[in-house]
């Protein structure tokens, strides 16, 4: 969230394994959506679904604690 918010990090990741990763900086972004925006929707829907799963997950069960 701290790539579209602007803002530092909130945590850190520790990988088990080797693993490759790149770093997407907002200025890189915003050329990416001036140039190709399919793409840039792409990255946006993946950045939404993770916290929106979450969201959709804590809501059920705190609805089953209830029942």
């Amino acid at each position: 969230m701290g790539f579209l918010t602007e803002r530092a990090r909130s945590t850190d990741v520790i990988a088990d394994e080797d693993v490759v990763a790149y770093k997407l900086t907002s200025s890189a972004f915003n050329k990416i959506t001036k140039a190709r925006p399919h793409i840039a929707q792409g990255v946006l829907r993946s950045i939404a679904r993770r916290p929106s799963d979450r969201l959709r997950n804590a809501t059920e069960d705190l609805r089953m604690s209830y029942m």
